[in-house]
C-alpha cells in the first residue's frame, strides 16, 4: 500500500548482499563475485533471481492505483478522487503541494498505470478516440495523428459502421501505421461494453510480475524473443541466430555472400545434426522427431453434421474463412467462404472464423453440430470454463460461446491440419473473392477432388 523510501530499499539491498557473500558464523565481509544488478536478473538469464526491492515495491502499489482506476465507484477511489483530482482522472491527476504520505505512494505508480493501461474496445461508446488509449498494437496505445478541424468524431463508436470498423474513415483521419493497428482490434457480434485491461499481461489482468518485468526490462534481447517463441520452436530460432553469424563471418571476412533461404537451409541441417548427435549419445534424449502419421477426415454419428474450420492470412489486411458441413455419411451439405478486413494474428483469424461459421450455421437451421478446427490454442480456448481473459481474444472466445449456447448440442475438437484439407482450401482461397460465398448441396469445383479423397478414406 506504501512506498518504501528509495534509501530504505537501498540499505535493506545491501544487508542482503552481504549476508550472501558474507562468510563464517558471524558473516564476515566476503568477496562479492558478482554485482547486484546481475543478481537481481532471473536464472534464466544468470542471475540469482533476487527482487529489485524499490521496483517490485512500486509494482506492489501499482496494483492499488490500477484498483482505483478500474473501480471509480468503490468507496476508497470515490474518496481519493473527491481529495486529490475532483476535475480530472488519475492518469492527468497531480501530485499537490502538500499530499499525503498515502497518495504520495499511489501517484509515484502513475506512469506504469499509464505505460499498461488500455481500453478493450466493446461498443466503443465510453471511449474517447483523442484523449483515451485504446489501440494495443501502439507502442503508447494513444492516437497520434492530430484531431482534424471540425472533427465530428469523438468515440470509438462513431468509427465503426454496423458493427464493422469504417475503412473509408479510416483512411481519411489516420496514418497507414495507426489504420493497420485499428484494423487488428477485432470487434465483437454480441453486445459487450469497453473496459480497461492491461495490456501487458495476454488475459488483460494486472500483475505484479508483468509490471516488475517492465521496470526492470527484463526480457530485452535474444532471451526475450525466445520467451515469445513456443518451446518446441527455440532450438530453431537459436540455430537461425547461429547460421546468421556464420553468414555474417562469411561476408566479412570472405567476401562470400549467402541468400536468406541458404542461411535458413543452413540452420536447418545443423540443428538435424545436432539433434540426432544427442540421440546417439544419449538414448534418453529427443532426437528429431519422425513425421507425424497423416490423419484423415472422419465421419460422425447418425444425426450429427461435422463442420470443419480453418482461416487464412493474408499480408494485404483481410483474412480468408473456411467452413464445410457434411453429414454422417460424409456427404456435402454446404460450405461457405468468407473475406474479411482485418491485420490479425492467425490465433485471433482462427477464432473469428470459428464465429463467422457457427454463425452460418445457425443461420441454416442445424443445431446438432461437431466442429473442428486445426488450431488448437484456439480449441483449448473454447473448451476451458476460465472467465478471466479480459482482452480483445477473450471477447472473442465469449462470442464463440454464446453462439454453441444458442445451438441443441455443439462439440469442439482438434484435429491436425491433414484432416481439415477441404476447409483450408476454400479459406486459402478467399483471397479472390469480394466478400462472401456459400453453397448448398452442390460443392463448388475447388474442393470437389478434397472430398472424394476424404470419401475414399
Amino acid at each position: 500500500m506504501f512506498l518504501i523510501p528509495k534509501t530504505l530499499c537501498h540499505d535493506l539491498q545491501q544487508i542482503m548482499n552481504m549476508f550472501w557473500w558474507g562468510k563464517g558464523i558471524n558473516h564476515e565481509r566476503g568477496i562479492h563475485w558478482m554485482s547486484w544488478d546481475r543478481m537481481s536478473q532471473p536464472k534464466f538469464v544468470g542471475g540469482l533471481g533476487f527482487k529489485k526491492l524499490r521496483e517490485f515495491n512500486v509494482a506492489m502499489v501499482g496494483k492499488q492505483a490500477w484498483n482505483i482506476v478500474t473501480n471509480p465507484s468503490s468507496l476508497v477511489a470515490r474518496l481519493i478522487k473527491a481529495r486529490y483530482f475532483p476535475d480530472a482522472n488519475f492518469i492527468t491527476a497531480r501530485l499537490g503541494s502538500n499530499p499525503s504520505y498515502f497518495w504520495r505512494s499511489i501517484w509515484e505508480a502513475q506512469s506504469v498505470i499509464k505505460a499498461g493501461m488500455c481500453w478493450k474496445v466493446g461498443n466503443g461508446q465510453q471511449i474517447r478516440v483523442w484523449e483515451d488509449p485504446w489501440i494495443p498494437n501502439l507502442p503508447s496505445s494513444w492516437v497520434q495523428t492530430s484531431q482534424p478541424v471540425n472533427s465530428q468524431v469523438n468515440f470509438v463508436h462513431d468509427l465503426m459502421i454496423n458493427g464493422f470498423w469504417n475503412l473509408p474513415l479510416l483512411r481519411s483521419i489516420f496514418s497507414m501505421e495507426e489504420q493497420q493497428a485499428i484494423l487488428s482490434i477485432p470487434l465483437p457480434r454480441f453486445a459487450a461494453s469497453d473496459r480497461l485491461i492491461w495490456k501487458l499481461e495476454p488475459k488483460g489482468q494486472y500483475s505484479v510480475k508483468s509490471v516488475y518485468k517492465f521496470l526492470t526490462n527484463i526480457g530485452d534481447g535474444v532471451v526475450g524473443v525466445l520467451q515469445l517463441v513456443r518451446k518446441e520452436d527455440q532450438a530453431m530460432v537459436v540455430m537461425i541466430c547461429w547460421a546468421l553469424w556464420q553468414a555474417r563471418n562469411d561476408v566479412v571476412w570472405s567476401s562470400k555472400w549467402s541468400s536468406p533461404a541458404a542461411v535458413v537451409y543452413r540452420a536447418r541441417t545443423i540443428l538435424y545434426d545436432w539433434c540426432n548427435a544427442r540421440h546417439v549419445d544419449d538414448s534418453s534424449s529427443d532426437a528429431v522427431p519422425a513425421p507425424p502419421p497423416l490423419h484423415f477426415w472422419v465421419p460422425q454419428l447418425q444425426g450429427f453434421l461435422k463442420a470443419n474450420v480453418d482461416a487464412a492470412v493474408f499480408p494485404d489486411g483481410f483474412i480468408g474463412v473456411g467452413g464445410v458441413l457434411r453429414s454422417y455419411d460424409g456427404s456435402f451439405v454446404g460450405a461457405c467462404q468468407h473475406r474479411l478486413l482485418g491485420y490479425f494474428s492467425p490465433k485471433t483469424a482462427e477464432l473469428i472464423a470459428i464465429r463467422e461459421v457457427l454463425s452460418w450455421i445457425k443461420r441454416l437451421g442445424y443445431d446438432q453440430i461437431v466442429l473442428e478446427s486445426d488450431a488448437l490454442t484456439v480449441v483449448k480456448a473454447l473448451l476451458s470454463s476460465s472467465t478471466s481473459d479480459f482482452s480483445s481474444f477473450g471477447s472473442l472466445v465469449d462470442d464463440c460461446k454464446s453462439l454453441i449456447a444458442e445451438m441443441n448440442s455443439v462439440s469442439v475438437s482438434f484435429v491436425p491440419r491433414s484432416a481439415n484439407s477441404v476447409a483450408h482450401l476454400i479459406a486459402r482461397a478467399a483471397s479472390t473473392i469480394s466478400d462472401r460465398i456459400e453453397w448448398l448441396s452442390t460443392p463448388p469445383q475447388l474442393i470437389v477432388h478434397a472430398l472424394m479423397l476424404d470419401f475414399q478414406i
